[in-house]
């Protein structure tokens, strides 16, 4: 398995590994909807102690916290204030039916200067538009909110944040079914190809962002 660092020094993570792996292994860090723990325990094995995960009650939080993994089961509002350095939030805001509520909330379990590290689909990317209600991030009702890189970054200064970072990632997995119906490329050249154009555009399949507390 390659270490985190190593996919960061590849620039092949998107903002959600790349930033937290930047500060101190004392650092504290949440993992905002950790799920199976994969990340926690991944940064874990990079040396980082501060760890915390959030998600539903669920086994995985239990397996986390037999590991040394502070795990939270309790509502976001009840997380420490000024607490957290860096919040992690892969694909969540997607889910949520309140995210401006959610990110005023995180906002303040940060200390003052901590950093939102955070992912979303992007349904203003190319394969949003051409793939139409079949793209991958559609589902409903599992996907409550679609985010634009516009949007994104007006919602997370609507909550108080600075935005710092803002970018997007292309996603193979995601734009395949747009290209390969449209595209009689061999699928190794179509890929090189959309992820040169889609870095080019900035206008991958998802949307990843940095944003600050002051």
């Amino acid at each position: 398995m390659v270490a985190l660092s190593e996919w960061a020094v590849a620039r092949q993570v998107p903002l959600t590994t790349e930033i937290p792996l930047s500060f101190p292994q004392s650092s504290r860090i949440l993992d905002f909807g950790c799920g199976s723990g994969w990340w926690l325990e991944a940064m874990r094995g990079e040396g980082y102690t501060e760890l915390a995960g959030w998600d539903l009650d669920n086994p995985s939080l239990d397996r986390l916290a037999s590991r040394g993994i502070k795990v939270w089961r309790e509502e976001a509002e009840r997380l420490p204030d000024s607490h957290f350095d860096c919040i992690r939030l892969e694909h969540v805001l997607e889910h949520v039916p309140e995210p401006l509520g959610l990110l005023k909330t995180l906002s303040q379990k940060l200390k003052p200067g901590g950093r939102l590290v955070l992912a979303v689909p992007n349904y203003g990317s190319w394969s949003a538009q051409v793939t139409g209600p079949g793209w991958d991030y559609l589902t409903l009702p599992y996907h409550e909110n679609q985010f634009t890189p516009k949007s994104l970054r007006t919602i997370l200064e609507r909550a108080g944040l600075s935005v710092g970072t803002l970018k997007t990632l292309p996603i193979w997995e995601v734009a395949a079914k747009a290209i390969t119906s449209r595209s009689s490329a061999p699928a190794k050249l179509a890929r090189s190809a959309y992820f040169v154009w889609s870095t080019f555009k900035d206008n991958g399949d998802v949307v990843t962002a940095e944003a600050i507390r002051l």
